[in-house]
């Protein structure tokens, strides 16, 4: 009986999307770019299996949003490259004044990363793999990066991938004293971008183990990864793990929704205290 109500909860709670808003203050951010929102969508895994109608609820809750930047920190698609074209059909309206931009995460990989690359961008997604972007507004600028994925990397002696990840090449024509935001799907890659200044990181890619006790800070994923959910810093650099905006494998999550995220970005010092969680607002599907 409890395996039952545990199983039909799971069910539930993966169908429960939520938008979390969070308040991010970074010392280095040019005034200009004072409340700066960007949505962040990550682990999507989309497939033929996907459900089209919790698919439009994320777009719809993105577009609620008013982003002034999309961003998907990887894992856009779950199996094949051909996956997508659901992905395309789903969220291929989304657009924000200052664009719309994706990173590759291992299952991206996994299904063809250069393919799943030219789809992306057919779509008018910006893609962003060991390269970096300057983003403009009333004279100033903010930085966006993105990193490649661990899961390119390879054994020795094996041929570079396009994806490998690249940190000294994501950020070589980034300025040091110039604010950054870099999306690495694979929190594992942060330490190395802490130590090279960047201020904001935005990860994915644990799901929190689609089960978590947020009020302990424990999830399934904290039992093997060090940097498993929620929010770190070092010095001046913060790192937010995204939950997932989907579920991968079985449809069950329990005490950690898909998720949306609106970060506004403040001018001022921080740390981890902040990161400020606002508003969520949940629907089903």
């Amino acid at each position: 009986m409890l395996l039952t109500a545990t199983a039909i909860a799971g069910y539930l709670g993966s169908r429960r999307l939520v938008t979390r808003h969070l308040d991010v203050r970074m010392p280095r951010l040019p005034a200009a770019f004072d409340g700066l929102r960007i949505a962040q969508l990550s682990d999507l895994h989309i497939g033929p299996h996907t459900s089209r109608r919790f698919l439009a609820n994320v777009a719809d809750a993105v577009a609620q949003s008013s982003p002034d930047l999309i961003v998907m920190t990887g894992d856009q698609v779950d199996d094949f490259a051909d996956d997508v074209t659901p992905f395309a059909r789903a969220l291929g309206d989304l657009r924000a004044p200052l664009g719309v931009y994706a990173i590759a995460g291992n299952h991206d990989v996994y299904a063809g990363w250069p393919s799943v690359a030219r789809g992306l961008r057919e779509m008018g997604i910006h893609v962003l793999v060991n390269d970096s972007v300057a983003l403009d507004r009333n004279g100033s600028r903010l930085w966006l990066a993105g990193t490649g994925d661990p899961a390119a990397s390879g054994g020795r002696g094996a041929p570079r991938h396009p994806a490998a990840p690249d940190l000294e090449r994501t950020l070589r024509d980034v300025p040091s004293h110039e604010a950054v935001v870099v999306l690495a799907h694979n929190p594992a890659l942060w330490p190395g971008l802490a130590q090279r200044g960047v201020d904001l990181t935005l990860s994915g890619h644990t799901h929190y183990g689609q089960l978590a006790l947020p009020k302990r800070n424990w999830s399934l994923a904290s039992s093997f990864l060090e940097l498993a959910m929620g929010v770190h810093q070092r010095g001046r650099a913060l790192l937010y793990i995204n939950p997932g905006t989907n579920f991968w494998g079985i449809p069950f999550r329990l005490g950690t929704p898909p998720e949306v995220t609106v970060l506004t970005l403040r001018t001022g010092e921080h740390d981890v205290a902040h990161i400020v969680a606002g508003s969520h607002a949940a629907r089903s599907a």
